[in-house]
């Protein structure tokens, strides 16, 4: 049987042994993410059979498994958290599904799972030199934002890094982020809050890449992502002031420009269904959306 226990970033190590080597580029199988969110969704794992096992959702009421991540046989491993389910009286989606993954689990399993596509949960991801460069007319208009931003704002603006010097000032920027947001009446708002504490607390051994965007000497912007594979950036977490005009795109070229030279693409997660957000992402004009699936028991 299986035997689960809290994520901790102790597990940093072994877990990245698996995630990194399946580059599904998904935003599931980064550490960072799995780690950062894991008070809030009640992550546990476990390491069996030459795979890493996720459960997740417990403390949402969306109690759920990710697929088996690793180099076991897929059949077996699906066989093990069936049985897991089973014996605990828990519910059996799968979730974080890519089609490729899809493929493995029906050739594993034939017939044996529903699948339902996940728009809401399906990532961005983009090419790292678009967001660099901006070039082409489609991001014709990003770059309008941060021509202007850079003309009113000449002298008066620059971007660091997080460090023990402006790490507080960070924490109170997002602070105030929520205020401004009203992340008090939105629960997912809150959680992200406290998934933006974990990854500054612990930035150090989750080898964060950061960047700060000050204004005047004020905080207006910061984000911070992970290399998670050879050549994708994830990026947990961006926040601005959307009161001053070009400070969202100007984050987000300005991380791009100190960080993700030297990898092909940028992940920005999903949308979560909210239309603004879908707006905005779009609007880069993504090189593809990796595509998620949702796979259960069929009766």
């Amino acid at each position: 049987m299986l035997q689960f226990k809290p994520l901790t970033i102790d597990d940093k190590k072994e877990a990245d042994r698996y995630l990194k080597a399946t580059n599904t580029r998904m935003c599931e199988h980064c550490f960072t993410d799995l780690f950062i969110w894991s008070r809030y969704f009640g992550t546990e794992i476990c390491f069996a059979d030459d795979f890493l096992f996720v459960k997740s959702g417990t403390n949402t009421n969306t109690p759920h498994y990710l697929a088996p991540i690793g180099f076991g046989n897929m059949a077996h491993g699906l066989q093990l958290l069936l049985e897991h389910a089973s014996q605990n009286n828990l519910s059996f989606p799968l979730y974080g599904i890519s089609a490729e993954i899809k493929a493995e689990i029906e050739a594993a399993m034939p017939g044996k799972f529903t699948f339902e596509e996940m728009r809401d949960k399906a990532d961005y991801i983009y090419r790292a030199n678009d967001l660099i460069t901006l070039s082409g007319k489609k991001l014709h208009s990003k770059r309008n934002f941060i021509n202007r931003f850079m003309k009113e704002n000449a002298d008066r603006y620059k971007f660091r890094e997080i460090d023990d010097d402006n790490i507080d000032d960070v924490l109170e920027f997002h602070k105030k982020w929520c205020i401004m947001n009203e992340c008090g009446d939105d629960e997912s708002l809150r959680g992200e809050r406290c998934a933006a504490i974990a990854g500054l607390k612990y930035r150090r051994e989750l080898s964060l890449l950061t960047g700060v965007l000050y204004l005047d000497g004020e905080i207006i912007a910061y984000s911070f992502g992970t290399q998670m594979s050879e050549d994708t950036v994830d990026i947990q977490i961006e926040k601005a002031d959307h009161t001053i005009y070009g400070a969202y795109p100007m984050i987000n070229r300005l991380f791009a420009e100190r960080h993700c030279r030297n990898v092909e693409f940028i992940n920005r997660e999903e949308d979560m269904g909210l239309e603004g957000l879908r707006k905005s992402k779009l609007s880069y004009n993504p090189e593809f959306l990796l595509m998620k699936y949702r796979a259960v028991p069929k009766e």
